[in-house]
């Protein structure tokens, strides 16, 4: 997560998981992502690490899983333009009404790959950060696990309820420690190295206000390092059946990969 105004982190978030582990996509949707999970094309993705994500029982913490499958991602090399154009095309044109679902209407796949393609090398570089500080636990883990130690366990059971409370307008208490770290101090300074049309003197002047004034310093703080493969995945459209299950709540986990990735910016405007 990678933002510090408490209701956007606890958003995004709630949005992320409680999307990510649902299986309720269309026919059509699942049927048109099946052969794109299976491609080595997604490997960059780590898609297949999702399976324990999605077939986690209703009070099981999803945090590791999300963790396994970040791990595994980052040590990927990144995917490239193409791949990304790929996915989002196959996406928008299997699951539009599943993309509609979401509150964000028509969109077409020239658009879209173009957000996309501007937003991941950031939201990667963000999601790949860890606190040497912490075990080298990835930053990302150690967001999910400060939250989760403030409102509960986040299994699916758990992010349903959160997400009632937050549509509800009641924002749980998680207490600023849990966000004002230096793993988000340093998620905040990638945010605004690129894109910084998007962290207006607003949105600093709010963070400050939360997290002080060192944490919109611009300082990097020492203990938090980038541990994402600086390589580029080649696209070689391979598919294979081996040890894949639940495709369909891979599609959605795909689909929610995409539009989080397209969209995880927003709320900090």
């Amino acid at each position: 997560m990678i933002a510090m105004k408490r209701t956007g982190v606890l958003a995004v978030i709630a949005a992320g998981v409680g999307f990510a582990s649902s299986q309720s996509l269309s026919s059509q949707c699942q049927s048109g992502l099946t052969q794109l999970v299976l491609s080595s094309d997604t490997t960059c993705l780590n898609a297949q690490a999702l399976v324990a994500v999605v077939t986690a029982d209703s009070s099981t913490s999803l945090v590791n899983p999300i963790n396994n499958w970040l791990t595994g991602l980052c040590a990927q090399p990144a995917c490239s333009n193409s791949t990304l154009a790929t996915v989002v095309t196959a996406i928008v044109n299997n699951c539009q009404s599943d993309i509609s679902s979401l509150g964000l209407g028509n969109v077409s796949a020239s658009e879209l790959t173009s957000v996309v393609q501007q937003a991941y090398p950031t939201v990667r570089k963000v999601l790949c950060l860890s606190n040497s500080g912490n075990n080298n636990t990835l930053c990302a883990t150690e967001t999910l696990t400060n939250i989760q130690n403030s409102v509960g366990t986040l299994s699916k059971s758990g992010v349903e309820s959160l997400v009632n409370q937050l549509s509800n307008g009641q924002i749980p208490n998680v207490p600023s420690s849990a966000l004002c770290t230096d793993c988000n101090k340093e998620s905040f300074n990638i945010i605004k190295a690129d894109f910084p049309d998007l962290v207006s003197s607003q949105v600093v002047s709010e963070v400050s206000g939360e997290c002080g004034a060192t944490f919109v310093d611009g300082a990097d703080p020492s203990s938090v390092t980038q541990s994402a493969n600086t390589g580029t995945a080649t696209p070689q459209s391979a598919a294979s059946n081996d040890g894949v299950s639940s495709l369909g709540a891979l599609g959605g986990i795909l689909v929610s990969s995409i539009i989080t990735v397209a969209t995880g910016f927003a709320f900090i405007a």
